[in-house]
């Protein structure tokens, strides 16, 4: 069994635009997957709908913006270096254990 999130375009803004499509995205929906229209009596376009499949609802890694920079300068080191790690083994560690959500 899935579950059905909606968007209401009451007000809407484009923060919500863009959560509406990364729920769908790591809920596995696929880009050629029909967004449903929910319509007003006077034939206004009132929310978009999509049903999530049961097998996508599984918890993502969050990692801010701010971390995201970190890692990725820490990797840009390692490939610098050759692929030589060993200085970096701290910070590699923490970005293994957030992506597998160990911590």
């Amino acid at each position: 069994m899935g579950l059905k999130t909606t968007l209401d375009l009451d007000e809407l803004t484009w923060g919500d635009l863009l959560a509406f499509s990364d729920i769908g995205r790591a809920a596995g929906v696929g880009d050629d997957e029909k967004v449903e229209q929910t319509w007003s009596q006077n034939s206004e376009l009132e929310a978009l709908a999509v049903d999530l499949p049961a097998a996508g609802l599984q918890r993502r890694p969050v990692i801010s913006a701010e971390e995201g920079i970190d890692f990725a300068a820490v990797l840009a080191e390692v490939l610098l270096g050759e692929g030589d790690a060993r200085a970096y083994l701290g910070k590699l560690t923490e970005l293994r254990d957030r992506l597998l959500g160990v911590s």
